[in-house]
């Protein structure tokens, strides 16, 4: 009996090793492709759909919400915005975005989809379209 104990907390403690091994990874990986993202200041209104919305974190500590948008135009961009407005979006929203004057984070939450393959990045306001 007290193996077969042994055995069970030393096949838990591997476990959890290679889960705090995948997660290392996984941040390494975030951090890189959060590294490419090219920022630039959107300078006028763009209509587009939502492909991913990943909502922010308000509090003491605040990232924005990271929102992957089909332009009307054809290119994707991600906009962050802070997400203290309560707002919510679905797959396919059609949306507005407004420039804003100055960007209210330097940061925002990841999207393990679109992490690595939408590079264009700007601070807007999203606001959903009837």
């Amino acid at each position: 009996m007290r193996y077969f104990l042994l055995i069970l907390i030393l096949l838990c403690l591997n476990m959890a090793c290679s889960r705090h091994i995948e997660n290392r990874h996984w941040v390494k990986r975030m951090i890189k492709c959060k590294s490419t993202w090219v920022y630039f200041k959107l300078d006028h209104q763009i209509r587009g759909k939502i492909l991913s919305y990943a909502k922010g974190i308000c509090g003491y500590i605040q990232v924005s919400s990271n929102t992957i948008i089909l332009t009307s135009t054809g290119d994707t961009i991600r906009v962050l915005e802070m997400p203290c407005y309560g707002k919510i979006f679905a797959k396919s929203d059609s949306v507005l975005v407004t420039p804003v004057s100055k960007p209210d984070s330097i940061g925002g939450v990841g999207d393990i989809k679109f992490d690595c393959k939408v590079k264009k990045t700007c601070h807007a306001e999203v606001t959903k379209i009837q």
